[in-house]
């Protein structure tokens, strides 16, 4: 004989009592109730349009500006463009793009007019390589001419990291033959192509060799020759009668008659740090006057701050 299985459904009327002691146990707590989301008549369409899009366009506009904007902007790295919070490597910092359709055509390209760009080299590609892929390949014209603030962190020199341990005059002449390649590329036909498809944006590039280090000198001399060659102003250097070495000097010579004015116009070139206690373990810095060490501290803020 089949056995039955006896199933008992629990009246309505101890439904309603279960939930009205629950509502008198948790008055804050709200129930919803499967006929909560059901309308009470079949006839009566469900409204499913997104309120956000019924709002007018400026209003659209400007909550679209506070969802994609980020703190410490957009990163391109690996060839992905991301977030730089730690945990967004992997997502589109545009979520807003996959909701819809309009949504999608509305918000596309409006986190790069909102956020400062950054781009790093990765293991396979210096960064002028991704800047050029994303300027020339990854990037719309449309989207090329909002942004407005780009962020090229210079790592070429990366093997030489050693030398930041340890620092002597002589030092100086590698860093200057490594200055001397990297302005040639920054000055070359092809960049210059690149940053003229960013009209209007501003071009900050981060020097790794002319961050502060323990070698006063070899610093100030380079942050000097960096500011003569590329605005054609003198620093403090001349005012406390600093000489170039020799080094330096040829090293001027062959980058001013290369062209007189080489470099791009959006171009802001800046020292990759500024750590002023690396200076505390510089003797030719901790023996100079007080003034004068003021003096310098202004002029390496200002060069981090403001560019060469």
């Amino acid at each position: 004989m089949t056995k039955i299985e006896a199933r008992f459904v629990t009246p309505m009327k101890h439904i309603s009592q279960r939930m009205a002691e629950q509502k008198r146990r948790f008055p804050k707590l709200t129930l919803k109730t499967p006929a909560k989301r059901i309308p009470p008549e079949p006839s009566i369409e469900l409204d499913e349009r997104c309120r956000l899009l019924k709002l007018p366009a400026e209003i659209r506009a400007m909550i679209y500006e506070y969802a994609l904007t980020e703190q410490g902007g957009l990163v391109i790295s690996g060839g992905h463009l991301h977030s730089a919070r730690v945990d967004s490597e992997v997502c589109d910092a545009n979520q807003l793009k996959f909701v819809c359709k309009q949504l999608h055509a509305e918000t596309k390209g409006l986190g790069l007019r909102y956020n400062i760009l950054t781009i790093k080299d990765s293991d396979s590609r210096l960064w002028f390589g991704t800047f050029e892929k994303f300027v020339n390949h990854e990037c719309s014209s449309e989207n090329l001419r909002r942004l407005t603030e780009v962020i090229l962190h210079d790592r070429i020199e990366r093997f030489e990291d050693r030398m930041h341990r340890r620092f002597s005059r002589e030092r100086g002449v590698t860093q200057m033959a490594i200055l001397e390649r990297q302005l040639n590329a920054i000055c070359s036909p092809h960049f210059k192509a690149c940053c003229q498809k960013l009209p209007r944006a501003t071009i900050t590039i981060r020097l790794e060799v002319c961050r502060a280090h323990p070698d006063f000198f070899a610093w100030a001399e380079i942050g000097s020759l960096v500011q003569y060659l590329h605005r054609g102003t003198k620093s403090r250097m001349w005012e406390d009668g600093m000489l170039w070495t020799r080094e330096a000097g040829d090293m001027a010579q062959r980058f001013l008659a290369h062209s007189p004015s080489p470099f791009p116009a959006n171009v802001r070139l800046t020292p990759a740090s500024y750590e002023v206690a690396q200076f505390g373990l510089s003797e030719d810095f901790n023996g100079m006057d007080p003034i004068t060490r003021a003096a310098w501290l202004k002029q390496g803020q200002s060069w981090y701050d403001n560019g060469f």
